[in-house]
């Protein structure tokens, strides 16, 4: 049985396509061919539905995860770079990455968090 798409968003130059699935997979695909490109994990949702997106340079792809933790990984090697922890929740459930600067904005029941380069270490960074 095919996993349920909880999220789906174009990269910044519209080439590829990025969707996260609630059997915790998060997919790059080329947006003509639907060629998969590759796959990111590590990450938990299974229960809740879970955002991903680009950075605003598209060098690395989020994710919010059940586990409170919103994961970076590098868009091309694919290896996880970074885990950005909020203190106290359960389910990061949905990320936005600002269009133009290294802001990132995260939400968990009740709470919205707003991480910059400065206050997560360097979002950007691999």
């Amino acid at each position: 049985m095919p996993e349920s798409v909880t999220c789906a968003s174009f990269s910044g130059d519209g080439q590829c396509v990025l969707s996260s699935t609630m059997g915790s997979s998060i997919r790059l695909m080329d947006r003509e061919t639907g060629e998969l490109l590759s796959q990111y994990t590590g990450h938990t949702s299974k229960e809740y539905k879970v955002e991903s997106c680009f950075t605003s340079s598209d060098t690395h792809v989020m994710s919010g995860s059940e586990d409170g933790y919103v994961y970076c990984w590098n868009l091309v090697q694919t290896t996880l770079t970074k885990k950005l922890e909020h203190v106290g929740s359960k389910v990061v459930h949905s990320l936005s990455s600002h269009p133009s600067e290294a802001y990132l904005l995260t939400a968990t029941l009740g709470q919205m968090w707003l991480w910059s380069a400065e206050s997560s270490q360097d979002i950007e960074s691999a």
